[in-house]
C-alpha cells in the first residue's frame, strides 16, 4: 500500500549540527501549532462526562455522555441533545441516510423515525460476553445504505439488514481463514476506503464499503519484531500517514505510525499506557492515557507529558484527516484545529528570520543570526556565517539574488557574496575604495544590484552605481539623481520607470526629468519603504504605518496598519499581504483581516512575506519561519442578530441598537476576533469591522430589514442569513417628510386662498352682471312664453273651430241635400220618408258632437243600454264614410249579433273619431279596417285602462298610415298633441284626446300598437256584461 505523501515533514541534511540540535530541541519544547477550543457544560453539553465520540459523514461529531442515556450531536456551531438507551455502548454511528446505529450486549439499537428500535444480533452478544467493560463496545460497526450496517465481530464481517421480513445476518469474509486474527478495529476513511487492524498489521479494502465482498484487500505487515503486535485505534493524520496502537501481553504498548511505506514507532514506557495516538497538522504527534495528555517526537522515540490541556481524564479520540481532532474527557469535549499559520520542524529554531528570498527551483533561501539556511521539499540545508563576520541585519531587506549562482547578504555595512555552486562567504569589494561602506538598494533586471557606496575622499556624496557580477556601473553615467545620493533608502524598477525613496519622498523617471513626489503630494511625513505595482495596474507605497495609493498624481491613504509595515506582497491569485510590527494584514474579499499570534504566529513581528512556486505563503518572525495553511478552517462563521424581534419590533427605530454576535466553526477564529459587515434594505454592505452592533439613524416610514453577515480571520464569508424584519412607523412630528409636505401643502393652501379670494371678488362682479343679464333674458322669456301660449291657444281655437265647423258643414250639406231632394220629388213619399231619417241621423250625429265637447267641461248622465255591437259599428262606420269621401272602411264582425252594455252615441263618436284620425295618418287613400272580436286578454299598450273583467268586447280599429314612435305611444292623448306634424294630411291634437275622454266616460279601456311606417292599432275594450 502506498499512502498519500506527506505535506508537512521533511528530511533534513545538516551542516553546523551542534546548532541544529539546539534548535530543534527548543523547538520541540515550546511549538504550539495546534488550537485547543473547550466545549463544557457551561457551553451548552448537557453532562460532562464522555465516553466516546464518533464522525459521521455528514461531518458531525456524536458525543456518548458516560453513565446517562443521552447523545449529543454536534456540528461546530450549536449544540443538540437526544436520547439514548442507556444501556448503548461508546459510539453512535450516523449513516448517509441520517439513521443512527449503537451495539448493545444484545444486538443493536436502530434509531429511525423517531424512535429507537432494538435487535437481538448473536455475534455481538458473543463479543460483548467476552469483554469486560459493558460500555465500550468490543464490535466495530459501519453504517450502509438504509437499513443495512456491516459489523466486525470474532475475525468476522457480517452484514445485518432490517426488511418487511425482519431482520437478518449474513457473515461476509471469515478473516480468520485467512490467517488473520484479533481483528480489533475496522474504520470507513473519507475517501471511502476500510481499514481493518489485525494482529501483525492491518488491511486496506478500496471500497466502498458496501463493495467489499467483491475486492481483495491490500495488506500491510508490521516489520518482523513486531509482527506479535495487535494493532488497534487507527488514526488518519493529515500527512496521510495512519497512527495505531499496539499491543502484547506482559509487554508496554506501543504507537505506531505508517508513512510512505514505512514503519516508524515508540515502545512507551510503563506506566504509561497510551489509548490513542495521532498528528496534528504541523506534524506533531499527541497520544492520551486515561489520566494525560502526551506530545510525540516519534523520530526522537520520546514520550513528554503535555500540559496543553487541563481535562481530568480522557476517554476518547477521533480524527477527521485533515488536522481536526476531538477528544472525550471526563469534563466534556475538546477540539484540537490546525492554526492559519503553522511551524514545522524544518524551520528550527524559534530564532529571528531577517529576510527570505525565492530559489532557482520549488526552494528558497532565508537568513537568521546563526546562518543562511535553504530548504525545499526535501531537504534543509544551513550554511553558518563566517566566524568573524558581525552579522547586523537590515530586516526584511538582506537577501538579494544577482543571478543562479550568486546570493548577497546585506550586513551592517558590508555585503557578503555566497557562491551557491561552490557554497563559500566571500566579501564584496569596490575597487576604488576597498574599505568603503556599502549598501544594496535595489536590483535591476539587466544590470544587477544598485549600491551606495560610501562617498570617496575629499567628496560629500556617496557613489550611486550597478553592479552584474562583473562590472561597475556609476548611475550618473545614466541619470542625475533627484535627491542627494547620501538620502536614497531603496531602489525599485516598475516597467521602465527607475523609482528610488529616501526619507521624505519618491521619485521616478524614465531616463531623464524627474517626477518628484514629497509630503505635500499626500505622502505625508513617514518614510517610504516599499513601493509595489499590482496586476491591475495600480501602484501602492507602504510608508510607516499606512498604504497609499497613487491617484492622478497624488497618493492617498488606504490602508492604517497600525504598526511599521515591513513588506508587501500580491500573490498570484491577486492576493495582497502587508508584514507589519502588528502581525501579517492581507487584503480578502475587498477587505483588510489581520492576523497576529491567536492565528498561530509565532510573534506579531513580521519581516518579510514570501509565496513559494507552489502557492504557499510563507512569513519570517522573530521567532522563526510559518507558513500559511488557509486549509485549516474553510468552513464561515454563523451570526445571530440578537434583538428580541418578538418583543422590540414594534419599539425599533430611530436611534435603536442592534446587536449580533457570530461563531465561528469550531471557534476556529473566536468571537472576539470575527469581523462584521450589514446593509439595511437594499443599500450597499458596510466595510468589514470588529464592531458587532449598529445603531439606527433616520428611518423612512413602512417595512425595514437588517442584514448581518461576518467573516473569520482565514477569509470565510458568511452568506447571507435570513433578515431582521421590522415595521416603522414615524410620529407625524417626527417624519421629515410629512413635515416637508405639510409645509408645502400650508403654502400651496395660502396661494390658492388668495386665489380664490380674488376667484370670488371677480366672480362676485360677474355673478351680478349675469343675475343682470339673466333677469333681463327671464322676462324677455316670459313675455315670449305668454305670447306663445296665447298664439297657441288662439291656434287651438282656431283648430277647434274649424273642426266643429267642418263637422258641422258636413252634417247642413246632409241635411241641404236631403231638403232639396225632397223638395224636388215631393211626389215620392218613400223617398222624402228616407231622407228625412237621413236628417234626423245627422241632427243626433251633430247633437253627438256637441256632446263629445261637453266632455273636457262636464260630465253627462249616462245613457247606457244593451246593444247588438255589430248594429252600432256599422252606423258610426257609414257616418263617418258619409262625412268623408277619402276613407275606404271595410268592418269584420262576427257572424252572430253581440249585446254589450254600451252609451251608443259614445261609441259612434269614438269610432267617428278614430276612423279620420286613422285617414289623416295616411298619405293617400287607403283602407281603414274594423274589427269586432271578442277577447279574454288585453293586447297592446294601454292609453287608460278601466277595472273591467274578462270576457271582453273588442272594437279594433286598424290605419296603413305613418305609425307612431314607441317613445311616443303615451303622449298621443295629450290635447294639441299630433303625430302627424310631417303628414300631408296633419291632424289638430284633439280626436284622440276627445277619444281619451270619451273611454274613460263610458269605462271602457284604450290600447295602442303602432309600427312606424307600416300604421296603428287603436283597440276599444268593453265589458260584455
Amino acid at each position: 500500500m502506498k499512502p498519500l505523501p506527506s505535506r508537512l515533514l521533511s528530511k533534513y541534511q545538516l551542516r553546523g549540527m551542534e546548532i541544529l540540535c539546539l534548535w530543534f530541541f527548543g523547538w520541540a519544547l515550546s511549538i504550539q501549532a495546534a488550537k485547543w477550543t473547550y466545549l463544557r457544560m457551561s457551553d451548552g453539553l448537557p453532562l460532562g462526562s464522555v465516553s466516546g465520540l464518533t464522525l459521521s459523514p455528514k461531518n458531525l461529531v456524536w458525543v456518548r455522555h458516560q453513565d446517562d442515556d443521552l447523545v449529543t450531536e454536534m456540528d461546530g456551531y450549536e449544540l443538540f441533545s437526544h436520547s439514548i438507551p442507556a444501556d448503548a455502548a461508546d459510539k453512535v454511528h450516523q449513516s448517509r441516510s441520517g439513521q443512527l446505529w449503537v451495539t448493545q450486549p444484545d444486538g443493536l439499537y436502530l434509531f429511525h423515525r423517531s424512535r429507537w428500535t432494538a435487535y437481538p444480533v448473536h455475534p455481538i452478544q458473543e463479543a460483548y460476553r467476552q469483554t469486560i467493560l459493558r460500555l465500550q463496545s468490543p464490535v466495530s460497526l459501519i453504517p450502509l445504505q438504509i437499513n443495512h450496517c456491516l459489523l466486525l465481530a470474532g475475525d468476522r464481517i457480517w452484514e445485518f439488514s432490517v426488511s418487511m421480513n425482519g431482520p437478518q445476518i449474513v457473515p461476509w469474509i471469515d478473516f480468520s481463514s485467512a490467517g488473520f486474527h484479533q481483528c480489533r478495529s475496522m474504520v470507513e476513511t473519507i475517501g471511502g476506503e476500510i481499514l481493518i487492524t489485525t494482529q501483525g498489521g492491518y488491511l486496506v479494502f478500496d471500497g466502498p464499503a458496501k463493495d467489499i465482498l467483491e475486492q481483495t484487500p491490500q495488506r500491510v505487515d508490521l516489520p518482523d519484531s513486531l509482527a506479535h503486535l495487535v494493532l488497534s485505534s487507527p488514526l488518519r493524520n493529515p500527512d496521510g500517514s495512519w497512527t495505531f496502537i499496539g499491543e502484547a501481553e506482559g509487554e508496554p504498548r506501543y504507537l505506531l505510525m505508517y508513512q510512505k511505506e514505512a514503519w516508524h514507532w515508540i515502545q512507551a514506557k510503563d506506566p504509561i499506557k497510551p489509548r490513542h495516538f495521532w498528528k496534528d497538522a504541523s506534524g506533531q504527534g499527541w497520544a492520551i492515557t486515561y489520566n494525560g495528555l502526551y506530545q510525540i517526537q516519534i523520530q526522537n522515540k520520546d514520550i513528554l507529558p503535555s500540559d496543553a490541556v487541563d481535562a481530568g481524564l480522557f476517554f476518547d479520540v477521533i480524527t477527521d484527516g485533515a488536522g481536526g481532532a476531538w477528544l472525550g474527557t471526563s469534563e466534556g469535549v475538546i477540539c484540537q484545529s490546525g492554526t492559519y499559520w503553522q511551524r514545522s520542524p524544518a524551520q528550527g529554531k524559534e530564532d529571528t528570520v531577517y529576510d527570505i528570498l525565492q530559489g532557482t527551483n520549488d526552494d528558497y533561501w532565508y537568513a537568521t543570526d546563526q546562518a543562511l539556511f535553504h530548504s525545499d521539499n526535501h531537504q534543509s540545508l544551513s550554511y553558518p556565517w563566517p566566524k568573524d563576520q558581525e552579522t547586523l541585519f537590515q530586516a526584511g531587506n538582506c537577501l538579494y539574488t544577482l543571478n543562479e549562482h550568486i546570493i548577497g547578504v546585506q550586513l551592517s555595512g558590508s555585503i557578503l557574496i555566497f557562491d551557491i555552486a561552490k557554497e563559500v562567504f566571500s566579501s564584496l569589494i569596490y575597487p576604488p575604495q576597498p574599505e568603503s561602506v556599502m549598501r544594496i538598494l535595489g536590483h535591476h533586471e539587466k544590470k544587477g544590484w544598485m549600491l551606495s557606496i560610501q562617498a570617496p575622499p575629499n567628496e560629500s556624496a556617496p557613489v550611486i552605481t550597478f553592479f552584474d557580477g562583473q562590472r561597475w556601473q556609476p548611475v550618473a553615467d545614466t541619470w542625475k539623481s533627484p535627491t542627494p545620493s547620501s538620502d536614497i533608502l531603496w531602489y525599485t524598477l516598475v516597467g521602465e520607470e527607475h523609482w528610488v525613496g529616501w526619507a521624505q519622498g519618491a521619485a521616478y523617471t524614465t531616463g531623464q526629468d524627474w517626477m518628484i513626489y514629497e509630503p505635500e503630494d499626500g505622502m505625508g511625513s513617514e518614510t517610504p519603504q516599499r513601493l509595489m505595482e499590482l496586476k491591475n495596474g495600480k501602484l501602492w507605497m507602504a510608508a510607516g504605518s499606512h498604504v497609499y495609493e497613487l491617484d492622478r498624481n497624488r497618493w492617498g491613504k488606504i490602508y492604517y496598519a497600525g504598526d511599521k509595515i515591513n513588506d508587501m506582497l500580491e500573490t498570484r491569485d491577486g492576493g495582497i499581504w502587508l508584514a507589519t510590527n502588528n502581525g501579517v494584514h492581507p487584503f480578502i474579499n475587498d477587505g483588510w483581516l489581520s492576523h497576529n499570534t491567536q492565528e498561530g504566529l509565532p510573534s506579531n513581528t513580521v519581516y518579510k512575506l514570501f509565496e513559494d512556486r507552489t502557492g504557499n505563503i510563507l512569513a519570517a518572525t522573530t521567532r522563526g519561519l510559518c507558513r500559511n495553511v488557509p486549509e485549516s478552517d474553510l468552513s464561515p462563521p454563523l451570526t445571530t442578530i440578537l434583538t428580541d424581534t418578538t418583543a422590540s419590533k414594534e419599539g425599533i427605530g430611530k436611534g435603536s441598537e442592534i446587536r449580533f454576535q457570530g461563531v465561528d466553526r469550531w471557534q476556529q477564529t473566536s468571537a472576539s476576533r470575527l469581523l462584521y459587515s450589514y446593509r439595511q434594505d437594499n443599500n450597499p454592505w458596510s466595510a468589514f469591522s470588529p464592531t458587532n452592533r449598529i445603531v439606527l439613524g433616520d428611518l423612512a416610514a413602512g417595512n425595514h430589514r437588517i442584514e448581518v453577515r461576518s467573516m473569520d480571520r482565514n477569509g470565510n464569508q458568511e452568506m447571507p442569513r435570513p433578515p431582521l424584519s421590522f415595521v416603522y412607523t414615524i410620529p407625524w412630528k417626527e417624519d421629515p417628510r410629512l413635515m416637508e409636505l405639510i409645509m408645502g401643502a400650508m403654502v400651496i393652501m395660502v396661494v390658492l386662498a388668495g386665489l380664490a379670494v380674488n376667484r370670488h371678488i371677480r366672480l362676485k362682479r360677474s355673478y351680478a352682471e349675469v343675475e343682470r343679464l339673466v333677469r333681463s333674458r327671464t322676462e324677455e322669456l316670459e313675455k315670449a312664453n305668454r305670447e306663445l301660449l296665447q298664439d297657441q291657444k288662439m291656434k287651438a281655437l282656431g283648430t277647434l273651430a274649424s273642426g266643429i265647423a267642418h263637422d258641422f258643414n258636413s252634417i247642413l250639406s246632409i241635411i241641404k241635400g236631403s231638403v232639396q231632394l225632397i223638395e224636388s220629388r215631393s211626389q215620392k213619399p218613400e223617398i222624402i220618408q228616407k231622407r228625412i231619417q237621413r236628417i234626423h241621423s245627422v241632427i243626433d250625429q251633430g247633437a253627438g258632437i256637441v256632446h263629445s265637447m261637453l266632455g273636457y267641461v262636464r260630465r253627462g248622465a249616462k245613457r247606457i243600454a244593451s246593444a247588438d255591437l255589430n248594429v252600432v259599428v256599422g252606423e258610426a262606420v257609414k257616418m263617418a264614410e258619409a262625412s268623408r269621401s277619402d276613407v275606404e272602411v271595410q268592418i269584420m264582425k262576427p257572424p252572430h249579433p253581440m249585446e254589450v252594455p254600451v252609451d251608443a252615441d259614445l261609441i259612434k263618436q269614438i269610432l267617428i273619431n278614430l276612423i279620420h284620425n286613422a285617414s289623416e295618418a295616411m298619405q293617400d287613400k287607403g283602407i281603414v279596417t274594423v274589427r269586432i272580436s271578442q277577447k279574454n286578454q288585453y293586447r297592446g299598450h294601454f292609453l287608460w285602462k278601466s277595472d273591467i273583467s274578462t270576457p271582453l268586447a273588442c272594437i279594433e280599429v286598424e290605419d296603413q298610415g305613418i305609425g307612431i314612435e314607441e317613445a311616443n305611444l303615451a303622449r298621443v292623448i295629450e290635447p294639441f298633441y299630433t303625430t302627424k306634424a310631417f303628414s300631408a294630411r296633419h291632424g289638430t291634437g284633439l280626436g284622440l284626446s276627445m277619444v281619451y275622454e270619451m273611454a274613460k266616460e263610458m269605462d271602457a279601456s284604450l290600447t295602442v300598437e303602432s309600427t312606424p311606417g307600416q300604421g296603428s292599432s287603436f283597440r276599444i275594450f268593453i265589458a260584455l256584461k
